[in-house]
């Protein structure tokens, strides 16, 4: 996973080639998305039209994500990045219980 957006606008030459690699990196995942999305909304096929797409980013949960290299193949990167994506499934689960099927978090009163 590569960051989608950026905290702050790149300014070094380092910087700018870091950020383009990961806006070329999330190019082929965000065009492919934009075709699901219209094969939906022409209503391609059945199963198409049943299609629910959504997308889950750990961006919040990997500390330093953006200074990583979309091609960082290292076992103990690989490792923060399963860690960090279970905690962001984990996240969007307990926010949208309804399109889930999971129960609601129980509020605890005061």
């Amino acid at each position: 996973m590569t960051p989608t957006n950026s905290e702050r606008l790149p300014t070094s030459p380092s910087e700018i080639a870091k950020r383009l690699e990961q806006i070329r990196f999330n190019a082929t995942l965000n065009a492919e998305l934009e075709a699901l999305k219209y094969g939906m909304f022409v209503g391609a096929t059945p199963k198409l039209r049943r299609l629910r797409i959504g997308r889950i980013s750990a961006q919040e949960e990997f500390v330093g994500l953006a200074d990583e290299s979309a091609g960082n193949l290292g076992w103990e990167f690989l490792e923060r990045l399963r860690a960090s994506g279970a905690g962001a499934v984990e996240a969007w689960l307990d926010e949208t219980p309804r399109a889930t099927g999971r129960a609601a978090p129980e509020i605890a009163a005061e």
